[in-house]
C-alpha cells in the first residue's frame, strides 16, 4: 500500500507542477505570434495562390513568389486545410473553404500525389 501513496503522490506533484507550465508556456506563445504579427507588414496584405502542374504561384501584396513542386517535402490534409512544408518550420498553408468545388480540391490532391514522393504526403484520397 505503501507504494501506491507514493505513486499518486507523484503523480498530484507533478500535475501541480506541468499544468501551471503548461498555461505559462501557452501565454508566452500567444504573446510571441501577436509581436510577431504586429512587427511583420507583409503577413498583413491580402494572399492568394495560382496552383497549376509545374509551380505554386504566391501573390502577396506587389511580392510575387514561386514555389516549385520540387520545393515542396512534406504534405498535410487535415479536416479545414492543406499544409504544404517548403522548410521544417515554413508551410503554404491552404484553407479548403478557399476551394470553389471539390473538385478543385481533389485536383490539389492529384497534384501533390503527382509531384511529391508517397512518404511525404499523407493525405486523404477520398472524394467529398
Amino acid at each position: 500500500m505503501a507504494w501506491i501513496t507514493i505513486i499518486l503522490s507523484s503523480l498530484l506533484t507533478a500535475s501541480f507542477i506541468t499544468v501551471p507550465l503548461i498555461l505559462i508556456l501557452k501565454f508566452i506563445l500567444r504573446i510571441r505570434v501577436r509581436k510577431e504579427f504586429q512587427s511583420d507588414t507583409q503577413i498583413r496584405h491580402d494572399l492568394s495562390y495560382l496552383i497549376s502542374e509545374q509551380r505554386i504561384h504566391q501573390k502577396r501584396g506587389s511580392s510575387n513568389t514561386y514555389f516549385e513542386w520540387g520545393d515542396i517535402f512534406k504534405a498535410y490534409e487535415h479536416k479545414k486545410m492543406f499544409r504544404l512544408y517548403v522548410s521544417r518550420n515554413k508551410a503554404i498553408l491552404l484553407p479548403k473553404r478557399f476551394f470553389n468545388t471539390n473538385k478543385a480540391i481533389e485536383l490539389l490532391k492529384n497534384m501533390v500525389h503527382k509531384n511529391l514522393d508517397d512518404r511525404s504526403v499523407i493525405m486523404k484520397l477520398v472524394f467529398h
